[in-house]
């Protein structure tokens, strides 16, 4: 039996969020909490000493999909559904929904909104871990990933390892979505990536006025808006009259690293990850109402044999995505590792 503790790192695993079983990690600088029912999506990414929850929370909460039934639901949108902002897992798919070898795969794919199982395999006042794992329902691939505390650090580590359990090469696309508010959105907030090209979407349904013209390729920070002007791409700009939605993409990363900061406030959130692994960042913003910035959608266009997979990540914000790879049938596995940390910056 984990003796309770009030100090130091800490963690819980038995909290019940609109109906959903969710954890929480924590120390003296963050808290995270964890939708275990949900995708194992973080909702909250505290940084104590400012109050400052980074993620972007939606002016309708969060959905749980157990219970909250939409009441036209969009064919092979689950994700769309019960989408509330936060930090989600993206598998097997990233975008919108393909049919792979006669089997569909919706927006995001699906790992994004059934439960993870979860054990506690660390929990003492200097460090705190949880191990969360998950099967893809129309995959035969196996993720498994760490969150982890330390003590009097500001930084969230995430290690993962992703697995094809049968001897078939799996099609297929990981990352993460991450969606920033708050502070993080503000006009004058600046973003960094050594990254090289900066890529617009094409054309998109629906969508409303852009700050760049669709389907140019530039050199990143800067970009043609549409009628041909230079836009900057790493400041957050005042929302204009009718608002504004961009989706690009960054490539040629000379790291895997990107980072949010806001000058006025002097804090700043950032992600680390193996840019060989994931070497692409995509980068989505809508400035109507509410206000958004997906800071970290990142998927990896890949094939993978039978075996394990693995990457870790690192940093202060994140949102990395991958590139397109074949793995060897004797490659049993992939690992990956991100660091997400907040920092103050001093003058």
């Amino acid at each position: 039996m984990r003796g309770a503790r009030n100090w130091g790192c800490r963690l819980t695993v038995d909290v019940a969020y609109r109906g959903m079983q969710t954890a929480v990690l924590e120390n003296e600088a963050l808290r995270i909490s964890i939708l275990l029912d949900k995708g194992a999506e973080i909702i909250e990414f505290l940084y104590k000493p400012l109050d400052i929850d980074f993620m972007y929370l939606a002016p309708w909460g969060v959905k749980n999909p157990r219970r909250d039934v939409p009441a036209a639901a969009i064919p092979d949108a689950g994700f769309l559904d019960y989408y509330s902002g936060g930090w989600q897992e993206i598998l097997p798919n990233g975008g919108p929904r393909v049919v792979v070898r006669g089997a569909s795969y919706g927006q995001h794919g699906d790992v994004s909104l059934i439960p993870w199982s979860c054990r506690v395999t660390e929990d003492g006042p200097d460090r705190v871990a949880l191990a969360l794992s998950v099967r893809s329902p129309r995959t035969p691939l196996y993720l498994e990933k760490e969150l982890s505390l330390e003590r009097g650090r500001a930084v969230l580590v995430i290690k993962e390892r992703l697995t094809n359990e049968s001897p078939v090469p799996v099609d297929l696309m990981w990352g993460h979505h991450v969606a920033f508010g708050g502070v993080l959105i503000e006009p004058g907030v600046r973003i960094a990536a050594p990254a090289e090209r900066l890529l617009a979407h094409d054309k998109i349904p629906g969508s409303g006025p852009r700050r760049l013209a669709p389907g140019q390729t530039s050199t990143w920070p800067y970009g043609r808006g549409p009628g041909g002007e230079r836009v900057a791409m790493d400041v957050i700009p005042p929302v204009p009259a009718g608002g504004c939605e961009e989706m690009a993409y960054l490539s040629g990363l000379r790291e895997g690293w990107y980072a949010v900061t806001h000058p006025a406030r002097r804090v700043g959130f950032a992600l680390r990850w193996d840019a060989a692994l994931f070497p692409y960042l995509c980068f989505g913003s809508s400035s109507g109402e509410p206000r958004t910035i997906r800071g970290g959608e990142g998927c990896t266009p890949s094939r993978w044999s039978r075996g394990p997979a693995t990457r870790r990540t690192g940093s202060r914000r994140r949102s990395g995505a991958a590139r397109s790879s074949r793995s060897k049938a004797a490659r049993r596995s992939k690992q990956a590792s991100w660091r997400s940390c907040t920092k103050v910056l001093r003058p």
